[in-house]
This record gives structure tokens, sequence and C-alpha cells, in this order.
């Protein structure tokens, strides 16, 4: 039995990063760049007002005040979407109507608010200095032509899509998605629309996983659920190992008598790398691969939060690592413990936690391996190494945060 950093180096040092592929930007949040990008435009592309107001010259109104205001003509104005080809050029005691986002005039060297100046049809009076660059953006001081915007290995968030649109990318290089199959073990497992009868449960991983999986904008390509028999097992792996890359397979990798998917995982090619963790829940967690490593596999228990436990520890990162993205791990944090807590040494525990935002976190009631209403309602995974013993509230523990 191996402990939790060790199994993870173990999965990370055994992923095989995806191919790149071309993909559209309007399918591109979450996925994860396969090369830098360097702007081929700067941002802004041209001198531009912040706001509605005027445009004109500092030096023209540096002397005036309340009690001696200074009047310039306006010649023209200056809307969002004017080029150049107005060619207008500011003359001296001269100002031009501009708005937001407009392309400042040639000659102008600051906007005054249009709430600061007093406006008749051909003049408008100052009573104010105006500051040199004043409410003025100017081309190129968020991202010059060339720049590194993002680099690869960055997952795109909404704000990294509009990034990339503002630059005019319509389509970016990304590490393609790694197909993925999730196979529930157990004679006691039936469908939603199944008879309910004694000595029977209704399927709950499958759901949990695919809607885990869905977060990551992954494709689940082979999806079943397989009673505890070897030779329909055998065929079940053979079935969903032809077409995944990567294959989740829950229950059945524990000591008892019908766990029978470490041994039928040996037959049908995957090399053993470890089984069991020093953890809580999900001890006999497994993990193997083909021996080339294009096809890996992860044998998770069958208890519903133990599932979800080892995704987001294991499976989740070793996805992302495939994907390329760098830091595949939740985010990690230090909170506040809001109530006592005791656990034995020997084993990493994972709880299910509610942290809130003045940086306390609460750990749930309903702890049970098999028990998912508390991790319905829990934001992070309370994080107790393996020495840990009696905490305290006011302790300080490790969070990991489950929002994607």
């Amino acid at each position: 039995m191996i402990d939790v950093k060790e199994a993870q180096q173990i999965i990370l040092s055994t992923v095989r990063v995806q191919p790149a592929e071309e993909c559209g930007l309007s399918e591109a949040c979450g996925r994860v760049l396969a090369e830098d990008l360097a702007s081929p435009i700067s941002m802004p592309l041209f001198d531009n007002s912040a706001m509605d107001g005027y445009a004109l010259r500092s030096c023209d109104v540096a002397a005036a005040t309340e009690d001696n205001p200074v009047y310039l003509t306006l010649s023209g104005e200056v809307a969002a979407g004017d080029g150049v080809e107005s060619g207008m050029m500011l003359q001296p005691h001269h100002a031009a109507q501009i708005f937001t986002g407009a392309m400042v005039p040639a000659g102008a060297d600051a906007v005054i608010r249009q709430e600061d100046v007093t406006a008749e049809e051909t003049k408008i009076t100052i009573k104010r200095a105006v500051k040199l660059n004043e409410n003025i953006r100017f081309m190129g001081e968020e991202i010059r032509h060339g720049d590194k915007v993002l680099t690869a290995g960055t997952r795109l968030s909404p704000a990294g899509v509009g990034v990339l649109a503002s630059l005019g990318q319509t389509s970016i290089s990304v590490f393609s998605r790694p197909r993925v199959g999730i196979l529930v073990t157990g004679s006691e497992i039936v469908g939603a629309t199944a008879d309910l009868r004694p000595g029977k449960i209704f399927d709950s991983n499958s759901f949990a996983l695919a809607a885990a999986l869905r977060e990551l904008d992954i494709p689940v390509t082979f999806q079943k659920t397989c009673i505890d028999d070897r030779e329909t097992l055998q065929r079940e792996l053979i079935d969903g190992l032809n077409q995944t890359d990567v294959l989740l397979v829950t229950g059945g990798v524990s000591v008892g008598k019908y766990d029978f998917v470490k041994e039928t995982a040996a037959k049908v090619g995957i090399e053993e790398l470890f089984w069991r963790v020093k953890q809580k829940p999900g001890k006999p967690i497994f993990f193997g691969a083909t021996t080339d490593r294009t096809k890996l596999f992860f044998g998770l228990p069958g208890n519903p939060a133990s599932v979800l436990v080892s995704f987001y520890e294991y499976v989740r990162p070793a996805l992302l690592s495939a994907m390329g993205m760098r830091g595949p791990f939740l985010t990690a944090t230090i909170a506040t413990l809001k109530n006592d807590f005791s656990k034995r040494v020997g084993l990493t525990h994972f709880l299910k936690g509610n942290l809130a935002s003045d940086g306390t976190v609460e750990i749930l009631e309903r702890q049970g391996s098999h028990m998912m209403s508390s991790f319905a309602r829990a934001n992070c995974l309370v994080v107790l190494g393996e020495a840990v013993n009696d905490l305290a509230k006011g302790d300080k523990v490790e969070v990991h945060l489950l929002a994607v």
C-alpha cells in the first residue's frame, strides 16, 4: 500500500500528452493551448477615449479654473468606429466631441468628461485644468504586437476566449481530449427505470462520473454496467478498452469473493502500477496501463463518495495532464476549522466540507463512503494527512476546492 503523493506521482509519470488539433474559438472554452500564442496586433489597436467627453489639447486649458474658465471652439465629433480616414486634426484652442472607444484625433492629448463641460452649439466652457493623457487608452498599453499573450498548457477560461477573440483569432491549436469510458460493476446495480427489487440499488456512479467529465468537456465514448461475472466482465473490459484512452471501472477492486476487476484487467493486457492507497475513503483504488502506456485504467471503489474522491484526486489530474495542462490538481488552500474532528493516524482522510468566505471550513456530517448527500452540499475536500489525529476548532487544515 502506497501513500497519496506516491500514487499521484505514478499516475502523472504514466500519462502521455494527447496530440494537438485545431479548435474553433466558439468551442475552445475549457480546452488547453498546445502552443504559445503571440499577439498578431496591439491592444488597443489605436489611442482611444475611455469615456464620453471632449478631446482637446491639455495645454489649452492648463490655466482653467472656476473663476477663470477657458472657452474652446467645437470642431466636430468622433464616434466609435470612425477611423483615421476622417482626417481630423485638432487645432489649437479647439475641441472635438468624442465617445467611448472612439479614436483620439491627431493633435489631442487628453479627454475631459462631458459632465465637466458646459456645451453650447459651437463652443464648450471648461473650468478646470485637464491632465496630459487624461482619459486616453493608449495603443498597445495592454498588449503589444508580438507579445506572448497565453502560453502552452493554459486551460482557456471564458475570459481567455474573449482575449483571443479580441485579437481576431478564429481557431487555435489545443491538445485533443482523451476518450473516456465508464464501466460500473456490481450485480446489485440497476438503471433508474428498472424495478427496484430487494437487494438492488440504483446506479449513481455512472451519472456522477459522466457529469464530472462534462465539467471538463471530455466526451464519454463508452458507458455500461456489468454484473459480477468473470467472463462478462472480461468482454466488457475488452470492449471498453477498444473504445477509449482512459477506462474508469467502479466496484470489484477490493478483496471480496466477487471482486474480479483486478485479476480480469491483467487478462486483457493491463499492467498493475499500484493497488491500494493509504487513504479514506477509496483505499482499494487500482491503477494500471497497457504496456505501451497508450491506455490508462482506473479501478475505483464502488461506494459513490469513494468514486468521486478518487476522481477528483487522481482521475481528474490524469485527464488534465493528458490534455497538456500545467498544474492539473485541484486548487489547494489553508482554512480554519469550524468544528472538532478526530481520526486515527495512518491514513490520509478526504472529508467533504464547506469553505466559507471568511476562510473557515466546516467538516460536514455523514462522511461515510456510501453517503452522497453530504457530497452534494460540499464545495471542498478537507485533507487530513496520515499523521493527523485529533483536531480542534480553530486549527489550520488543507482544503482542496471542488470548483472546476
